[in-house]
């Protein structure tokens, strides 16, 4: 698991966790298709940055989408 992530999913083919589920305290997930919910997590500059943008989830939740 990449140490921001905050669960993950496995690869089957190389048998070790790959993608974030969720990110921790501070980090935005940014899926890897519109539909997928695992991806990477990033810094809010990082987000800012890659010509996307992070949204909250709801007022006050410090996780967020990177879309």
């Amino acid at each position: 698991c990449h140490s921001s992530c905050d669960g993950c999913t496995e690869n089957a083919m190389t048998n070790q966790a790959d993608k974030c589920t969720g990110c921790k305290e501070g980090r935005y997930l940014k899926p890897e298709s519109a539909a997928g919910q695992s991806g990477t997590c990033l810094t809010a500059e990082e987000c800012t940055s890659d010509t996307t943008h992070f949204t909250k989830e709801k007022a006050g939740d410090s996780k967020g989408m990177c879309l």
